[in-house]
C-alpha cells in the first residue's frame, strides 16, 4: 500500500466516526429466533477476538506502523476499533470473509442458483445490512440513547 492509501483509509474512518450509518425506518432491526440460531456459533467465536477490545490488534498496528513509517496506521486502527461499540467494520468484514468461504465451498450449487463470486458477495452484504447492522447503530440514528 501507498502512503496514500494510508490517507485515503484515515479520512474514510475519521468521516464515519462522525457520521454513522441509519437503517432506513421500516425495516426490522431484530434477528428472528431461527436467524439467531443460525449464526450464533458464528457470532461467538467472533466475540473471542474482540475480548481484549481491541488492544493487541492497536499494539501490532503502533509496532507495524512505526517501523514502516505508517504513522496514519496507528490512528486508523483505532478509529476502526472505537466505529461503533460492536465494530459493525469488523464485523461486516467478517461476513464478507464468511461469504467468501461459503462461496468457495458451495460454488457449484451457487452458480447453479445464478450467482457469480460477486454478486453472491452483494448479495450477501445486502442481507447483512438488513438483517445483521447493530441495533445500537439503528437506535442512536433513530433519537433513542441506548
Amino acid at each position: 500500500m501507498s502512503p496514500i492509501d494510508f490517507e485515503i483509509w484515515l479520512n474514510h474512518f475519521e468521516y464515519h466516526a462522525q457520521h454513522p450509518r441509519c437503517l432506513p425506518l421500516g425495516l426490522s432491526d431484530r434477528l428472528k429466533p431461527g436467524e439467531r440460531r443460525l449464526i450464533a456459533s458464528s457470532i461467538a467465536t467472533f466475540q473471542l477476538g474482540e475480548q481484549s477490545e481491541g488492544r493487541s490488534l492497536l499494539r501490532a498496528a503502533r509496532r507495524f506502523g512505526c517501523a514502516r513509517r505508517i504513522p496514519e496506521l496507528a490512528r486508523i486502527i483505532e478509529l476502526f476499533i472505537g466505529e461503533e461499540p460492536l465494530m459493525r467494520v469488523g464485523h461486516r468484514a467478517f461476513f464478507a470473509g464468511t461469504a467468501c468461504a461459503v462461496w468457495c465451498t458451495h460454488r457449484r450449487v451457487l452458480r447453479s442458483a445464478g450467482f457469480s463470486p460477486g454478486s453472491f458477495l452483494r448479495a450477501s452484504l445486502s442481507q447483512y445490512a438488513f438483517y445483521l447492522e447493530p441495533v445500537g447503530v439503528t437506535l442512536a440514528c433513530r433519537g433513542v440513547s441506548v
